[in-house]
């Protein structure tokens, strides 16, 4: 009975922490529905689809790609691309959830979206123990619940929706807030920086291969960043709260860095 009920907190948590972000979501999942109906879906066919997609983007593709008369095979290829990074994710997941159930890891990775990752991997950075894949699993099923009921609210009202009403508006803004946390190292907002100024350059790209490769190129700006100049820290590579860390190699050998706590 203690663990069933320190299950369902951390899974109330996971919910918790993560309901800020419908607010972003929502207006999303609306407009994708409402667009799946004006490119020819049926409310049915818009509601089956976001069931069994479940991911934005490459929903809004490959509609897109199907209204245009395109091969199958080019919208399974196109579809697998956008989801790359979530190769990323599961890989950055797997030490985390390992010892739990095949049918729990399953369904977890039906669940995996961007802000269930971003919310749940800011939780297991924290000292204080938690059971992760309740965790996960309550944010990602919160997420979930939004995301299907504003598919169903947008397919449903469909072209009744005024196109002027900017609810897009929500969607940068919710990047930022899962962003933001995590830029507590120098590498890690070079990594950022990289990432952001490559997919601008290459916003013309097709199939949205701008986001996934510059995704890599900032993972190769933040691990040369680290391994150049903070190859000794390890996972805590420039944070920029010790000033310790802004001593180099020559300072250091000189005397020259403040003292620690636990040098002194």
């Amino acid at each position: 009975m203690k663990n069933r009920t320190s299950v369902l907190h951390d899974a109330t948590s996971g919910a918790i922490q993560l309901s800020p972000i419908l607010v972003g979501i929502v207006p999303f999942a609306i407009i994708t529905g409402a667009t799946l109906v004006h490119q020819g879906l049926t409310q049915a066919q818009a509601i089956i689809m976001s069931l069994l997609v479940f991911e934005g983007v490459t929903t809004l593709v490959a509609v897109g790609l199907m209204h245009a008369d395109l091969p199958v095979g080019i919208i399974l290829i196109t579809g697998a691309l956008i989801c790359l990074r979530y190769n990323m994710y599961s890989a950055a997941f797997a030490p985390h959830i390992r010892h739990a159930p095949l049918w729990q890891r399953i369904v977890g990775s039906y669940w995996l979206s961007d802000q269930a990752y971003a919310t749940s991997a800011a939780r297991y950075k924290q000292a204080e123990p938690v059971n992760k894949i309740a965790f996960y699993s309550g944010a990602a099923c919160i997420l979930y619940i939004g995301w299907q009921g504003g598919i169903v609210f947008g397919a449903l009202l469909g072209s009744s929706i005024p196109h002027d009403i900017p609810l897009n508006f929500a969607i940068p803004l919710t990047f930022m807030a899962l962003l933001i946390p995590f830029l507590d190292t120098i590498p890690h907002r070079f990594a950022a920086i990289g990432a952001g100024l490559f997919s601008l350059a290459g916003n013309a790209l097709p199939y949205g291969l701008a986001i996934t490769l510059g995704t890599i190129f900032g993972v190769m700006v933040g691990f040369f960043i680290q391994r150049r100049w903070y190859p000794e820290l390890g996972e805590d590579a420039g944070k920029v709260t010790p000033p310790e860390v802004l001593c180099s190699p020559r300072d250091k050998a000189a005397g020259k860095c403040p003292v620690t706590g636990e040098e002194s």
